[in-house]
């Protein structure tokens, strides 16, 4: 399903055609251990290695095919704060089972 939703989806689609998606999400993934960062952050991190793309959309590839966690503190009672991204793996501290 998120597979489809990315590459079908009408605003970010289009920015996926002919993208090695598995470089964009070891990027992603070495840029999100270094530091949690929100989608806008990550975006333009990843932009800087692929200038012709979409920053948004290169961001949305990562939250699509990177298992990640929204970390706190994302609000705060009565306010709230920025979604901050980290890869689960390195949250929980143990990997991903593949079985």
């Amino acid at each position: 399903m998120l597979d489809s939703d990315l590459f079908n989806n009408y605003t970010h689609g289009r920015s996926m055609r002919g993208l090695d998606t598995d470089k964009v999400v070891a990027s992603g993934r070495d840029l999100l251990d270094e530091q949690p960062c929100t989608p806008g952050e990550l975006g333009r991190l990843l932009a800087q290695r692929w200038p012709d793309r979409n920053p948004a959309s290169l961001a949305y590839a990562v939250r699509n095919l990177l298992p990640v966690v929204q970390t706190p503190l994302r609000g705060v009672w009565g306010a709230s704060g920025r979604p901050v991204h980290a890869p689960i793996e390195s949250w929980v501290g143990v990997p991903l089972r593949t079985d």
